[in-house]
């Protein structure tokens, strides 16, 4: 067992519990630049795959810019985002950061995974902050270099606070704005994935100590960050004319319906793949949903497109999301610039089914 005082300049084998991270992998990948608390990563690696039909996730995000400043940071580790995604009797953690150096950079997620702030560690660092809201069952430490590339899970085994005890490590996957981990639900006591969650940040300093923490995500006092069961359905538009062509004069309309209603919608993703007249360089394409604008998307880059994907998510576009309750889209598309033709185009809902 190891005594771990939370948010104190000490080694982590003495030191902390950090604040917890939180929820994933379902992607918030705008083609538009997302605006608001804390960007979202631009792609997390984990992103990419293929998500089951049902599964459990959780995203928390944090304003820039509000990492304490301490003399030993030279630039303090300022939490931006973080995702949990439950699947396959396994969770990834995935979280982001707008300050992030992978040698210094110390991350501890907080799970409270009975959900019953009246159990297991009170708070989410050594001062008890949050304890209110947070009863910490388990922690996970990671970046840093005293961590070697390592996620740390810990039990917590108290009273007394801060005393936890080491269940395993896991490998930690590292891309310039964060880090990822994934671990089998077992390593948490084959929880179910409905958690709170909660995250902190802290910048190694010595080869075992370090700062106390210098962000909160979310900030102390919110209410946590929670896991819920989702859903992603698909279906293909039907759209029409059918030959797909869109110019700056003629649109192609379209209807979708993913066959599922849902009571909240986290994210909607239209895929679209071109044939012969494809998205050219500076060409722009628009869309409205049930008559709305949705935004679009561009090419900017020196060469055609054959493919695109663009997706909306309800942390930066919640009325655009909001549309998609009953499954079903009415859509438009037409271009600002240029003109292409549409081979078929897919509508992705992610969300909690109703």
């Amino acid at each position: 067992m190891q005594r771990v005082r939370i948010g104190r300049r000490q080694a982590p084998s003495t030191t902390r519990i950090l604040a917890v991270a939180a929820v994933a992998v379902v992607a918030a990948c705008s083609d538009q630049a997302a605006t608001g608390p804390g960007s979202e990563p631009a792609l997390m690696p984990l992103l990419s795959a293929p998500a089951p039909t049902v599964f459990i996730f959780g995203r928390i995000t944090d304003f820039q810019g509000d990492a304490v400043p301490d003399p030993d940071a030279v630039t303090p580790p300022d939490l931006s985002s973080a995702t949990i995604t439950v699947a396959n009797g396994s969770l990834t953690f995935a979280v982001r950061l707008a300050t992030f150096d992978p040698d210094r950079t110390s991350v501890t997620l907080s799970l409270d995974t009975d959900q019953d702030p009246a159990t297991g560690h009170p708070g989410i660092d050594a001062g008890g902050s949050d304890a209110a809201i947070m009863g910490t069952e388990f922690i996970v430490n990671l970046g840093g270099a005293y961590y070697a590339g390592q996620a740390q899970v810990m039990k917590y085994v108290g009273p007394p606070s801060n005393l936890f005890s080491t269940v395993g490590t896991f490998p930690v996957t590292f891309d310039q704005n964060g880090m990822d981990v994934t671990f089998p639900l077992s390593a948490i006591g084959n929880d179910d994935g409905l958690v709170n969650f909660k995250v902190t940040s802290q910048v190694q300093i010595t080869d075992v100590g370090f700062t106390g923490v210098l962000d909160y995500m979310p900030d102390v006092g919110v209410a946590a960050g929670s896991t819920t069961v989702l859903t992603k359905e698909s279906a293909p538009v039907r759209f029409h004319p059918r030959t797909g062509e869109v110019t700056t004069t003629q649109s192609v309309f379209g209807n979708a319906n993913v066959g599922r209603k849902f009571t909240s919608v986290d994210e909607a993703c239209l895929d679209f793949e071109f044939s012969g007249d494809v998205l050219d360089p500076g060409e722009e394409v628009r869309i409205t949903i049930d008559g709305h604008d949705a935004g679009g998307f561009a090419n900017f880059g020196t060469g055609a497109q054959a493919t695109r994907t663009t997706c909306r998510n309800k942390d930066y576009q919640p009325e655009e999301v909001g549309l998609l309750l009953d499954g079903k889209a009415k859509l438009q598309f037409m271009t600002l610039a240029g003109s292409v033709t549409l081979r078929s185009v897919t509508l992705r809902v992610t969300g909690t089914p109703r």
